[in-house]
């Protein structure tokens, strides 16, 4: 069994409803893994929800790769005003 990610949207896992899907399904069985590795931090996916659903359902695993994000108070202006912003965040 694959893991399974959290996606950002849903896919309709359908692949009689869903073509973009079932084109990924069938590219992928025919061909084995292609393209870009996906991107994830933990169980979140940030990228590549359509080819990750269509793992799944093949039983396959596809290439991940973790993502780290860190940044630092008193870096520069922008990355304060980001974590700032993060901070006060409901």
């Amino acid at each position: 069994m694959t893991h399974t990610y959290n996606h950002f949207h849903e896919i309709d896992r359908n692949t009689e409803t869903n073509k973009h899907l079932a084109e990924i399904v069938e590219s992928i069985k025919a061909n084995g893994w292609q393209g870009l590795p996906l991107l994830a931090d933990g169980d979140n996916l940030f990228n590549g929800c359509h080819r990750a659903t269509a793992c799944e359902i093949l039983d396959i695993a596809p290439e991940v790769h973790e993502l780290e994000i860190t940044c630092t108070w008193g870096e520069d202006e922008y990355t304060d005003y980001l974590l700032q912003n993060l901070c006060d965040a409901h």
